[in-house]
């Protein structure tokens, strides 16, 4: 790299910039300094925080105990309630009879279908054929006419 006339400096200029490099640095690690020593005191804070509730918990493990299986039972109310509302809507509360209505109704509607489709083929075959005998019938009658002319 050649240096031209513009970027050379005079000593006194470098040295000024020097100093201002280092006063730089030591600013940039005077704030990872403090920024580390935040780190480790947040670092404390959170183990102080987790030891302090481990303590309670072991405290009123007894309680906890008992509120779980206060939840649990009306965890479980409700779980019977909400299955028998939904069961309501079932003949004879038996969900899988009902699914396997409605599979039997799908396939035989299916049938229906294929069957319907059939039949509007037939009567479309049979329109076709239908209107080409007619269509023959007159040719034939027309060449007769003009035949004994």
């Amino acid at each position: 790299m050649v240096i031209e006339k513009s970027d050379r400096r005079s000593p006194s200029e470098i040295d000024l910039l020097s100093l201002k490099l280092d006063s730089y640095q030591s600013i940039v690690l005077e704030k990872f300094d403090n920024l580390g020593n935040q780190v480790r005191t947040i670092v404390n804070e959170q183990a102080l925080i987790k030891q302090t509730l481990n303590s309670h918990m072991f405290e009123e493990d007894s309680d906890m105990k008992e509120l779980k299986k206060e939840v649990k039972k009306i965890s479980e109310d409700v779980t019977k309630r909400i299955d028998d509302t939904v069961l309501i809507a079932f003949p004879g509360k038996d969900v899988y009879a009902h699914c396997n209505y409605h599979t039997e109704q799908n396939i035989v509607n299916s049938d229906d279908h294929k069957r319907k489709e059939e039949i509007k083929t037939f009567i479309i075959k049979s329109a076709v054929w239908s209107l080409l005998g007619i269509l023959l019938t007159a040719l034939w009658t027309y060449i007769k006419i003009e035949v004994k002319k």
